[in-house]
């Protein structure tokens, strides 16, 4: 079987993805809890529980969605791609929502967060099955020689 090389046009588009994921995951991750707590108003201790809250959450979610996408081929007969493709509008809209500051009540806007930052992280995890793939793939090739 011939193996087929990527052009450059294909090289910047799967670069230019993973720069723009990191750099989302990034910015979340550094200004997440100062946006909690001194632009929301949430008291640390359960801003941090929201925080780890998406931690275990990424722990559940990451093997579920792998074994959707090991199980799932779309029309073209793609696996992972399309979901990249799918999951830019969720992504782009939670991240949004991640940094709107609502009128809220306090429990409510604690619920809100929690919701918010849940549906983010799963959107990330579609948006870069691609990149997890591509780490997986490059990993069990250097171990088969």
């Amino acid at each position: 079987m011939k193996e087929k090389k990527l052009n450059l046009p294909e090289k910047l588009g799967y670069g230019g993805h993973h720069v723009a994921s990191n750099l989302i995951v990034y910015f979340v991750n550094a200004y997440i809890l100062f946006y909690f707590t001194d632009v929301y108003g949430i008291p640390p201790g359960i801003a941090g529980m929201i925080l780890a809250l998406g931690v275990i959450w990424d722990g559940i979610n990451d093997p579920l969605i792998a074994h959707f996408a090991d199980n799932r081929r779309f029309k073209s007969g793609e696996s992972t791609r399309p979901f990249m493709l799918y999951t830019c509008l969720p992504l782009a809209i939670a991240s949004v929502l991640l940094f709107t500051p609502f009128n809220l009540p306090p429990v409510i806007k604690i619920i809100y967060c929690i919701v918010i930052y849940i549906i983010f992280d799963t959107a990330v995890t579609f948006y870069r099955l691609q990149d997890l793939l591509c780490l997986c793939l490059r990993h069990l090739i250097s171990e088969t020689g």
